[in-house]
């Protein structure tokens, strides 16, 4: 089972998103400590590792893809209602939370590195859970 493609690329890139996720969220915490303006030339630490989570999120999005083409192909279990999904939804539903915060309800910098680095805590539990 684990030779199948489907399989190998459900796993790997579900790490390499829990990968690009801590780096956002370090990417995010350091960017607390910055302080670089909006008409810097440098791209922020903020938005540095927003981008890092937007290549997460590709990475996770093509894992569960993948893991659905497995399940598809009965390769894996059916689908059911399981822990590990609801694991992924909330995985989801916090890196959809870390981008859809609307920049003008000005919270403070503590607050949107928590929220920067839901997705990696949930990446990181989804591995080592």
């Amino acid at each position: 089972m684990y030779s199948r493609l489907p399989v190998l690329s459900f796993f790997n890139f579900r790490i390499s998103a829990a990968a690009f996720f801590l780096m956002g969220a370090i990417y995010i915490s350091t960017g607390i400590f910055s302080n670089a303006t909006e008409q810097s030339s440098v791209i922020r630490p903020h938005a540095k590792g927003q981008q890092f989570l937007l290549i997460g999120t590709i990475c996770f999005l093509v894992s569960e893809c993948t893991g659905s083409y497995w399940c598809l192909k009965w390769y894996g279990d059916s689908w059911h209602w399981s822990r590990n999904f609801l694991e992924a939804s909330c995985v989801f539903t916090g890196m959809m939370l870390a981008f859809h915060i609307p920049v003008d309800w000005h919270l403070p910098k503590p607050v949107r590195v928590l929220v920067g680095c839901v997705p990696a805590m949930g990446g990181l539990a989804l591995l080592l859970l």
